[in-house]
């Protein structure tokens, strides 16, 4: 064996432990994407709720009002509903992985 040559066992292990890291890495890179897929998930669900409660309310001081028991400054606020679909979908969170 020559001096600063590289032996095929040694080129095989440097291969493997190559090809780990590399894996590794692409798993701790699709962890931030999943984490942020979820919590984009959870704060849509958060404002389907919200959007109800605020449905619910309007509804509650339309009666109200209806019945003489409020008058228009104690009316909730027109404002839009919240957007409920927020972030990436399954597929496309996993394309990003």
């Amino acid at each position: 064996m020559q001096v600063g040559s590289v032996s095929n066992r040694e080129k095989v292990s440097v291969a493997s432990m190559t090809s780990d890291i590399m894996a590794l890495l692409m798993l701790s890179l699709c962890f931030p994407v999943l984490r942020l897929m979820n919590s984009a998930r959870v704060a849509g669900m958060h404002a389907q709720v919200l959007n109800r409660v605020v449905s619910e309310l309007r509804e509650s001081a339309a009666r109200a009002e209806e019945l003489g028991l409020s008058d228009a400054s104690d009316s909730v606020a027109e404002t839009g509903p919240l957007k409920e679909v927020l972030g990436h979908t399954p597929r496309q969170a996993s394309a990003e992985c």
